[in-house]
Parts: C-alpha cells; structure tokens; sequence
C-alpha cells in the first residue's frame, strides 16, 4: 500500500531513473567514440520514444569510409569542413536485431549523409548519428512539422559531440 508520501515522491523517483538511464547509454557511447575497433556493435534501451515497440535497438558505431568521409567533405555533397586534422568522427545508425549488424556495418551509407547533414564544421571527437531508409526513414519529402526533420545543418562548429539517429 502506498502512501501519500510515496505518491509525491514517484515523480522524482521516475525522473531520477531516466537521468540515469541517459548517462549510463553516453557512457556506452563515448567508449565505443573511443574505441580503436573498426566496428562497434551496441544493443541500446530505447529512451523516451513512444511510438517505439522495440525496448532495445542494435546500432553501429563505426569509422568513416573513405568513400563516406569525401562525401562529408566534397563541396557537391555534405559542403563540411575539419577544424584540424585530428578530428575522430565516427557514424551511428540503427541496424536490423535479427543478426544482420555485421553485415549491414560494412554498408556504404554516403547517401544518407548527403541528405541529412550539411554545411557544418566538425572538431575533436564526433559521433554523427545517420538515420538509413526503413521503418526509421522519415517519409515526407517535405517535412509537414518540425519534429518530422531529420539531420545536422549549419553549424560553426560540432565538437566533442554525441549526435544519435534522428537527431535535428
């Protein structure tokens, strides 16, 4: 049984269990931003998503190609600049959980960098989370609200930086 005591507390108890839960997924993801390995994959709690059905989601974490970092920094694609040259940036997108990770961790995802992130500077150490086509994909050509857009534009200056799938 409850008391009222209790009853004023829940909302401070829940709110304390889901900063938790925050810090705990940005530990994991600054260890894998860390992490020397080509890919990383990580089965994260799905936070505060209430159109989710999933609790969990498999996401890699994993350097640029080659053929991806041109694209982030050709003028005709993401038009990005590097504040140096010991900038670390490493992609995030959500993966198929039916054992398909490794798989679709060696995609080429330069596609979906030109439509989502454009004209910013990067320094120090980045996670640039891109969201790839499936049940994640916006649909709208057009955005019909804010909360629909999807991607990183115009900024000076992105460092030392988690910037998950979906992100705007």
């Amino acid at each position: 049984m409850s008391t009222p005591t209790d009853d004023v507390l829940l909302p401070f108890h829940q709110s304390r269990h889901v900063r938790h839960a925050y810090l705990s997924r940005t530990r994991t993801l600054l260890a894998a931003l860390a992490s020397t390995e080509d890919a990383t994959l990580l089965t994260l709690p799905t936070l505060e998503k209430k159109d989710e059905r999933r609790p969990t989601s498999t996401h890699v974490i994993r350097p640029l190609s080659a053929k991806e970092h041109s694209t982030l920094l050709d003028p005709q694609g993401c038009n990005c600049r590097l504040s140096s040259e010991k900038v670390n940036i490493k992609v995030m997108y959500r993966v198929a959980g039916n054992g398909e990770g490794p798989k679709m961790s060696k995609w080429d995802i330069s596609s979906s960098l030109k439509a989502q992130i454009r004209n910013n500077t990067f320094g120090g150490n980045v996670l640039l989370g891109v969201v790839l086509d499936g049940p994640d994909a916006v649909k709208d050509s057009v955005p019909s609200k804010l909360s629909n857009l999807v991607g990183v534009t115009d900024n000076g200056l992105i460092q030392n930086s988690i910037l998950e799938p979906g992100c705007a």
